[in-house]
């Protein structure tokens, strides 16, 4: 994978926290899997994982949670 901001090829698989405003709400989100790139930063989230996020803030605001990986873990939703 290349990095789009850099042109950088070398990307490595780590866990990176990812916070989301939604209305009045910042949600912070911990240990996620995602590709980030060496020179920059920068990280990329699979198909997988992005979905998650994009319904996750409302679970989050309506039952106040933060959520972890550990936290999908123990729900067995299955990022592969």
């Amino acid at each position: 994978m290349e990095c789009v901001i850099c042109k950088h090829r070398k990307v490595k698989s780590g866990l990176v926290s990812i916070s989301l405003e939604r209305d009045d709400y910042l949600i912070f989100l911990t240990r996620f899997p995602a590709d980030i790139c060496k020179n920059r930063g920068e990280y990329y989230l699979n198909e997988s994982v992005t979905e998650y996020l994009l319904n996750c803030p409302k679970e989050a605001v309506n039952k106040a949670i933060w959520a972890t990986w550990e936290y999908y873990i123990r729900q067995l939703i299955n990022f592969s």
